[in-house]
Protein backbone atom coordinates (compact mmCIF):
# COMPACT_ATOMS: atom_id res chain seq x y z
CA UNK A 1 0.00 0.00 0.00
CA UNK A 2 1.06 3.28 -1.22
CA UNK A 3 0.48 7.02 0.34
CA UNK A 4 -1.83 8.69 -2.69
CA UNK A 5 0.09 11.46 -3.62
CA UNK A 6 -2.51 14.05 -3.08
CA UNK A 7 -1.72 13.13 0.58
CA UNK A 8 -0.20 16.18 1.84
CA UNK A 9 3.24 15.34 4.21
CA UNK A 10 2.11 16.76 7.36
CA UNK A 11 1.83 20.20 6.55
CA UNK A 12 3.37 22.76 4.37
CA UNK A 13 2.86 26.28 3.24
CA UNK A 14 1.33 27.61 0.37
CA UNK A 15 1.28 23.93 -1.24
CA UNK A 16 -1.13 23.94 -4.54
CA UNK A 17 -0.49 22.51 -7.86
CA UNK A 18 0.15 26.50 -9.34
CA UNK A 19 2.91 27.31 -7.52
CA UNK A 20 5.49 28.99 -9.07
CA UNK A 21 9.08 26.57 -9.00
CA UNK A 22 11.48 29.32 -9.32
CA UNK A 23 9.92 30.52 -5.87
CA UNK A 24 10.15 26.70 -4.58
CA UNK A 25 13.91 26.99 -5.77
CA UNK A 26 14.30 29.96 -3.63
CA UNK A 27 12.78 28.37 -0.72
CA UNK A 28 14.60 25.18 -1.54
CA UNK A 29 18.21 27.40 -0.81
CA UNK A 30 17.15 29.28 1.68
CA UNK A 31 15.66 25.84 4.13
CA UNK A 32 19.09 24.43 3.11
CA UNK A 33 20.81 27.78 3.93
CA UNK A 34 18.79 27.18 7.21
CA UNK A 35 20.02 24.01 7.95
CA UNK A 36 23.87 24.97 7.14
CA UNK A 37 23.84 28.05 9.85
CA UNK A 38 23.06 25.73 12.01
CA UNK A 39 24.93 22.85 11.50
CA UNK A 40 28.34 24.46 12.33
CA UNK A 41 29.64 26.08 9.20
CA UNK A 42 33.14 27.70 9.13
CA UNK A 43 32.16 31.30 10.02
CA UNK A 44 32.30 33.47 6.63
CA UNK A 45 29.79 30.84 6.09
CA UNK A 46 27.58 31.77 8.72
CA UNK A 47 27.86 35.28 8.33
CA UNK A 48 27.24 35.29 4.86
CA UNK A 49 23.38 32.98 5.12
CA UNK A 50 23.00 34.80 7.90
CA UNK A 51 22.64 37.97 5.95
CA UNK A 52 19.72 36.77 4.20
CA UNK A 53 18.25 33.76 4.54
CA UNK A 54 15.62 34.32 6.85
CA UNK A 55 14.25 37.41 5.27
CA UNK A 56 13.93 36.35 2.15
CA UNK A 57 11.57 34.00 3.65
CA UNK A 58 9.45 36.67 4.75
CA UNK A 59 10.16 38.92 1.45
CA UNK A 60 8.94 35.46 -0.51
CA UNK A 61 6.05 35.29 1.41
CA UNK A 62 4.73 39.07 0.61
CA UNK A 63 5.93 38.40 -3.09
CA UNK A 64 3.95 35.51 -3.32
CA UNK A 65 0.46 37.66 -2.02
CA UNK A 66 -2.40 37.72 -4.06
CA UNK A 67 -4.32 40.86 -3.97
CA UNK A 68 -7.80 39.30 -4.17
CA UNK A 69 -7.49 38.21 -0.41
CA UNK A 70 -7.40 42.02 0.36
CA UNK A 71 -11.31 41.58 0.12
CA UNK A 72 -11.55 38.31 1.84
CA UNK A 73 -9.58 38.30 4.57
CA UNK A 74 -11.14 36.17 6.04
CA UNK A 75 -9.72 33.30 4.12
CA UNK A 76 -6.23 34.56 3.67
CA UNK A 77 -6.28 34.39 7.87
CA UNK A 78 -7.99 30.87 7.63
CA UNK A 79 -5.35 29.85 5.00
CA UNK A 80 -2.32 31.37 7.31
CA UNK A 81 -4.24 29.60 10.55
CA UNK A 82 -4.03 26.22 8.85
CA UNK A 83 -0.26 26.67 6.89
CA UNK A 84 1.34 28.17 10.09
CA UNK A 85 -0.80 27.61 13.62
CA UNK A 86 -1.99 24.67 12.84
CA UNK A 87 1.50 23.06 12.55
CA UNK A 88 2.89 25.21 15.13
CA UNK A 89 0.01 23.92 17.45
CA UNK A 90 0.25 20.08 16.62
CA UNK A 91 4.17 19.85 16.70
CA UNK A 92 4.78 22.00 19.74
CA UNK A 93 2.51 19.54 22.01
CA UNK A 94 4.02 16.92 20.55
CA UNK A 95 7.62 17.89 21.33
CA UNK A 96 6.31 19.15 24.90
CA UNK A 97 4.44 15.45 25.38
CA UNK A 98 7.52 14.29 24.80
CA UNK A 99 9.76 16.52 26.58
CA UNK A 100 11.28 14.24 30.02
CA UNK A 101 11.34 11.80 27.93
CA UNK A 102 13.84 13.52 25.26
CA UNK A 103 15.89 14.62 28.61
CA UNK A 104 16.06 11.06 30.22
CA UNK A 105 17.47 10.36 26.44
CA UNK A 106 19.61 12.71 26.59
CA UNK A 107 18.73 14.62 23.47
CA UNK A 108 17.63 17.85 25.99
CA UNK A 109 18.78 19.23 28.99
CA UNK A 110 16.87 19.31 32.43
CA UNK A 111 14.94 20.09 34.21
CA UNK A 112 12.28 17.56 34.21
CA UNK A 113 8.46 19.05 33.69
CA UNK A 114 5.65 18.96 36.28
CA UNK A 115 1.70 18.72 35.39
CA UNK A 116 2.09 22.48 35.94
CA UNK A 117 4.62 23.17 33.85
CA UNK A 118 3.03 21.12 30.75
CA UNK A 119 0.02 23.71 31.67
CA UNK A 120 1.62 26.40 31.22
CA UNK A 121 3.87 25.60 28.31
CA UNK A 122 0.90 23.87 26.19
CA UNK A 123 -0.93 27.28 26.77
CA UNK A 124 2.01 29.19 25.46
CA UNK A 125 2.40 26.38 22.65
CA UNK A 126 -1.54 26.88 21.28
CA UNK A 127 -0.70 31.06 21.87
CA UNK A 128 2.21 30.41 19.61
CA UNK A 129 4.94 31.71 22.22
CA UNK A 130 7.40 29.54 23.49
CA UNK A 131 8.13 25.70 21.68
CA UNK A 132 10.41 23.05 22.71
CA UNK A 133 14.03 23.79 21.76
CA UNK A 134 14.15 21.12 19.30
CA UNK A 135 11.90 22.96 17.36
CA UNK A 136 14.06 26.25 17.95
CA UNK A 137 13.07 27.40 14.48
CA UNK A 138 9.24 28.08 14.83
CA UNK A 139 10.11 31.38 15.90
CA UNK A 140 10.00 32.20 12.31
CA UNK A 141 6.58 30.50 12.26
CA UNK A 142 4.83 32.62 15.06
CA UNK A 143 6.38 36.25 13.36
CA UNK A 144 5.45 34.96 9.99
CA UNK A 145 1.73 34.63 11.32
CA UNK A 146 1.52 37.75 12.79
CA UNK A 147 3.19 39.73 10.38
CA UNK A 148 1.33 38.54 7.21
CA UNK A 149 -1.89 39.56 9.67
CA UNK A 150 -0.96 42.87 10.27
CA UNK A 151 0.57 43.11 6.84
CA UNK A 152 -3.32 42.17 5.37
CA UNK A 153 -4.99 44.50 7.96
CA UNK A 154 -2.26 47.25 6.53
CA UNK A 155 -3.35 46.37 2.84
CA UNK A 156 -7.19 46.10 3.68
CA UNK A 157 -7.85 49.66 5.48
CA UNK A 158 -4.54 51.57 4.63
CA UNK A 159 -4.16 50.50 1.30
CA UNK A 160 -1.57 48.16 -0.89
CA UNK A 161 -0.52 50.82 -3.56
CA UNK A 162 2.89 52.17 -3.88
CA UNK A 163 2.54 55.10 -1.06
CA UNK A 164 0.74 52.81 1.33
CA UNK A 165 3.70 50.26 1.44
CA UNK A 166 6.40 52.39 1.14
CA UNK A 167 4.69 54.50 3.88
CA UNK A 168 4.67 51.04 5.85
CA UNK A 169 8.01 49.77 5.56
CA UNK A 170 9.26 53.04 6.57
CA UNK A 171 6.70 52.36 10.50
CA UNK A 172 7.45 49.23 10.53
CA UNK A 173 11.50 49.71 10.26
CA UNK A 174 11.17 52.38 12.57
CA UNK A 175 9.15 50.67 14.64
CA UNK A 176 11.74 47.46 15.09
CA UNK A 177 14.35 50.13 15.17
CA UNK A 178 12.46 51.91 18.54
CA UNK A 179 12.00 48.69 19.98
CA UNK A 180 15.52 47.20 19.56
CA UNK A 181 16.88 50.35 20.80
CA UNK A 182 14.76 50.87 24.11
CA UNK A 183 14.28 46.68 24.88
CA UNK A 184 10.53 46.97 24.81
CA UNK A 185 9.30 43.46 25.57
CA UNK A 186 5.28 43.23 23.66
CA UNK A 187 3.97 40.21 23.19
CA UNK A 188 4.27 38.90 19.77
CA UNK A 189 5.74 42.17 18.60
CA UNK A 190 9.21 41.56 18.69
CA UNK A 191 11.76 43.11 16.50
CA UNK A 192 11.70 40.21 13.88
CA UNK A 193 7.86 40.37 13.82
CA UNK A 194 7.77 44.64 12.97
CA UNK A 195 10.86 44.04 10.29
CA UNK A 196 9.32 40.80 9.16
CA UNK A 197 6.34 43.03 8.28
CA UNK A 198 8.66 45.32 6.13
CA UNK A 199 9.75 42.34 4.31
CA UNK A 200 6.31 41.34 3.45
CA UNK A 201 5.89 44.95 2.55
CA UNK A 202 8.91 44.88 0.24
CA UNK A 203 8.18 41.42 -1.32
CA UNK A 204 4.80 42.43 -2.31
CA UNK A 205 6.10 45.51 -4.02
CA UNK A 206 9.32 44.42 -5.66
CA UNK A 207 6.69 41.39 -7.34
CA UNK A 208 5.25 44.44 -9.22
CA UNK A 209 8.47 45.52 -10.62
CA UNK A 210 8.83 44.30 -14.22
CA UNK A 211 12.50 45.16 -15.74
CA UNK A 212 14.08 42.32 -18.11
CA UNK A 213 17.60 42.06 -19.39
CA UNK A 214 20.55 40.64 -18.50
CA UNK A 215 22.02 43.91 -18.21
CA UNK A 216 19.94 44.93 -15.15
CA UNK A 217 20.29 41.27 -13.58
CA UNK A 218 24.03 41.25 -13.85
CA UNK A 219 24.07 45.16 -12.07
CA UNK A 220 21.73 43.39 -8.90
CA UNK A 221 24.18 40.67 -8.76
CA UNK A 222 27.18 43.39 -7.90
CA UNK A 223 25.26 44.95 -5.94
CA UNK A 224 24.39 41.99 -3.98
CA UNK A 225 27.59 41.12 -3.91
CA UNK A 226 28.81 44.08 -2.44
CA UNK A 227 25.91 44.20 0.26
CA UNK A 228 26.78 40.75 1.23
CA UNK A 229 30.21 41.39 1.74
CA UNK A 230 29.93 44.96 3.37
CA UNK A 231 27.55 42.61 5.51
CA UNK A 232 30.00 40.34 6.49
CA UNK A 233 32.60 42.52 7.79
CA UNK A 234 30.33 45.53 8.90
CA UNK A 235 27.10 44.20 10.16
CA UNK A 236 27.68 40.78 10.97
CA UNK A 237 27.97 38.96 13.54
CA UNK A 238 23.76 40.35 14.12
CA UNK A 239 20.55 38.32 12.65
CA UNK A 240 16.66 39.08 12.54
CA UNK A 241 16.59 37.06 15.81
CA UNK A 242 18.38 38.73 17.96
CA UNK A 243 18.90 42.21 15.99
CA UNK A 244 21.10 45.29 17.19
CA UNK A 245 19.82 48.07 17.08
CA UNK A 246 22.51 50.53 15.31
CA UNK A 247 22.28 47.47 12.93
CA UNK A 248 18.52 47.46 11.79
CA UNK A 249 18.33 50.07 8.89
CA UNK A 250 21.62 48.32 7.37
CA UNK A 251 20.53 45.26 7.64
CA UNK A 252 17.54 45.51 6.02
CA UNK A 253 18.26 47.43 3.47
CA UNK A 254 21.57 44.23 2.54
CA UNK A 255 19.49 41.66 3.21
CA UNK A 256 16.76 42.96 0.86
CA UNK A 257 18.86 43.75 -1.94
CA UNK A 258 20.21 40.28 -1.82
CA UNK A 259 17.20 38.67 -1.71
CA UNK A 260 15.63 40.16 -4.26
CA UNK A 261 18.70 39.16 -6.56
CA UNK A 262 18.72 35.60 -5.51
CA UNK A 263 15.16 35.65 -6.27
CA UNK A 264 14.66 37.40 -9.53
CA UNK A 265 18.11 35.20 -10.73
CA UNK A 266 15.88 31.58 -9.49
CA UNK A 267 13.10 33.16 -12.21
CA UNK A 268 15.81 33.67 -14.48
CA UNK A 269 17.42 30.33 -14.55
CA UNK A 270 13.74 28.98 -13.91
CA UNK A 271 12.71 25.40 -12.90
CA UNK A 272 15.09 22.93 -14.86
CA UNK A 273 14.89 19.50 -14.28
CA UNK A 274 18.92 19.77 -12.35
CA UNK A 275 16.97 22.09 -9.87
CA UNK A 276 14.01 19.76 -9.04
CA UNK A 277 16.02 18.69 -5.87
CA UNK A 278 15.81 22.34 -4.53
CA UNK A 279 11.81 22.41 -5.89
CA UNK A 280 11.36 19.73 -3.62
CA UNK A 281 13.19 21.28 -0.44
CA UNK A 282 11.33 24.59 -1.06
CA UNK A 283 7.66 21.92 -1.15
CA UNK A 284 8.90 20.45 2.00
CA UNK A 285 10.55 23.48 4.26
CA UNK A 286 8.27 23.11 7.03
CA UNK A 287 8.67 19.40 7.53
CA UNK A 288 12.81 20.20 7.54
CA UNK A 289 12.25 23.12 9.87
CA UNK A 290 9.94 20.58 11.83
CA UNK A 291 12.67 17.68 12.00
CA UNK A 292 16.01 18.95 11.39
CA UNK A 293 17.17 19.46 15.27
CA UNK A 294 16.19 16.02 15.94
CA UNK A 295 18.06 14.68 13.13
CA UNK A 296 21.02 16.67 13.81
CA UNK A 297 21.15 14.17 17.27
CA UNK A 298 21.39 11.12 15.57
CA UNK A 299 24.59 12.49 13.70
CA UNK A 300 25.67 13.72 17.13
CA UNK A 301 25.52 10.46 18.66
CA UNK A 302 27.93 9.24 15.90
CA UNK A 303 30.49 12.20 16.80
CA UNK A 304 30.00 10.86 20.63
CA UNK A 305 31.00 7.12 19.64
CA UNK A 306 33.77 8.37 16.94
CA UNK A 307 35.37 10.37 19.34
CA UNK A 308 34.63 8.58 23.18
CA UNK A 309 32.76 11.70 24.08
CA UNK A 310 30.28 11.19 27.13
CA UNK A 311 27.00 10.44 25.97
CA UNK A 312 25.04 13.51 27.95
CA UNK A 313 26.83 15.32 25.63
CA UNK A 314 23.75 14.25 22.98
CA UNK A 315 22.49 17.38 24.48
CA UNK A 316 24.90 20.17 23.78
CA UNK A 317 22.55 22.27 21.19
CA UNK A 318 22.12 22.50 18.58
CA UNK A 319 25.03 19.68 17.69
CA UNK A 320 27.98 18.76 19.44
CA UNK A 321 30.49 21.25 18.00
CA UNK A 322 33.93 19.45 18.49
CA UNK A 323 35.90 18.65 15.27
CA UNK A 324 33.18 19.79 13.13
CA UNK A 325 35.44 20.48 10.05
CA UNK A 326 33.92 18.14 8.04
CA UNK A 327 30.73 16.83 9.65
CA UNK A 328 29.09 19.89 9.27
CA UNK A 329 28.40 18.01 6.02
CA UNK A 330 27.04 15.53 7.30
CA UNK A 331 24.54 17.27 10.02
CA UNK A 332 23.11 19.18 6.23
CA UNK A 333 22.63 15.98 4.63
CA UNK A 334 20.56 14.21 7.59
CA UNK A 335 19.12 17.88 8.78
CA UNK A 336 17.87 18.16 4.81
CA UNK A 337 16.81 14.69 3.96
CA UNK A 338 16.51 12.46 6.86
CA UNK A 339 13.58 15.01 7.56
CA UNK A 340 12.00 14.44 4.73
CA UNK A 341 12.50 10.78 4.89
CA UNK A 342 11.06 11.28 8.75
CA UNK A 343 8.01 13.03 7.64
CA UNK A 344 7.32 10.68 4.38
CA UNK A 345 7.47 7.51 7.41
CA UNK A 346 5.29 9.15 9.97
CA UNK A 347 2.61 10.03 7.22
CA UNK A 348 2.70 6.70 5.93
CA UNK A 349 1.82 5.37 9.24
CA UNK A 350 -0.57 7.64 10.18
CA UNK A 351 -2.17 6.83 6.92
CA UNK A 352 -2.14 3.34 7.76
CA UNK A 353 -3.07 3.77 11.22
CA UNK A 354 -6.11 5.76 9.96
CA UNK A 355 -6.60 3.15 7.17
CA UNK A 356 -7.09 0.22 9.57
CA UNK A 357 -9.19 1.68 12.23
CA UNK A 358 -11.38 2.60 8.85
CA UNK A 359 -11.71 -1.21 7.79
CA UNK A 360 -12.07 -3.04 11.10
CA UNK A 361 -14.29 -0.31 12.90
CA UNK A 362 -16.39 1.49 10.21
CA UNK A 363 -18.20 4.50 10.37
CA UNK A 364 -21.87 4.18 9.65
CA UNK A 365 -23.26 6.76 7.65
CA UNK A 366 -26.92 8.07 7.77
CA UNK A 367 -29.00 9.44 4.84
CA UNK A 368 -29.27 13.28 4.79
Amino acid sequence: MTVPNNNPVLYRINDSSERNASIDIVKGICILLMVMGHSGVPKIVHHSIYMFHMPCFFIVSGWLFKEKYINDTTAFIKRRFDSLWKPYATWGLIYLCLANLLITLHISQPPYYEFNDYLKLGFEVLTMQNAHILLGGFWFIESLFVSSIIAILWYKFIGSKLQPICIGITVFVGGALAICYYNIDIPYIHTRTLMGIAYFFTGTLLSRIRISGAGFKTIMIIIAMIALGCGIFFIMPVELLYMKANMVVPYFIASTLISYTLIITCIAVGSSKHLKWLITLGRRSIDILIFHFLMFKIVSLIKIWHYGLPIERLSDFPIVGDANYVYWIVFVVFGVWGSMLLADGITIVRYRFFNFFHKYIPINKTDS
